[in-house]
């Protein structure tokens, strides 16, 4: 697991992103060469019989990432960085086979679960959640979750990981 926090942070600090405002994931894209959609997944949601969160799609020099258009634009960035985190953590970047890797809302194994935590430590670097935290009067889930442009879901999640106490409305 300390991979995937490590390669979050190399991340981070390879882009300069300092601060919750500067966590831009286009400019990680842009830089990899991935083309960033959101598209409507209905049809490969009936295909599966699940609900689609995103789509990671790799071929040669063909990168995307296709978030589910009817989420909301907080849960779209998770997901973003979610599948950034299968490209960075579970691809062989140099292959020239084609890749595609479904992220099916609620699936638990452990790529799925490296590929969270790399997308909360990528959105929400734990130093930078802790001193927001220490700087709130009331540890509110939803000042720090807008703070860090996630849902509140995607927030409570990474204090959880943080064992950080807080309250929920």
């Amino acid at each position: 697991m300390e991979h995937t926090i490590t390669k979050a942070s190399e991340l981070l600090g390879k882009y300069k992103l300092n601060t919750a405002s500067e966590i831009d994931l286009s400019v990680i894209c842009q830089d990899e060469g991935i083309h960033v959609s959101a598209m409507d997944l209905s049809e490969l949601e009936k295909k599966h019989k699940r609900t689609v969160a995103g789509v990671l799609f790799v071929k040669e020099q063909e990168k995307n990432i296709i978030v589910n258009k009817n989420d909301v634009p907080e849960r779209q960035r998770f997901t973003i960085a979610h599948e950034l985190g299968h490209y960075f953590l579970h691809f062989d970047r140099n292959s020239s086979e084609e890749n595609v890797w479904i992220s099916f809302r609620g699936e638990r194994n452990k790529e799925e679960y490296e590929a969270d935590m790399f997308a909360a430590e990528l959105l929400m670097p734990e130093e930078l959640v802790r001193a927001k935290y220490k700087d709130l009067p009331v540890p509110y889930v939803s000042a720090l979750a807008k703070e860090f442009k996630v849902s509140g879901a995607a927030m409570r999640y990474r204090l959880d990981t943080l064992n950080m106490r807080y309250i929920s409305l």
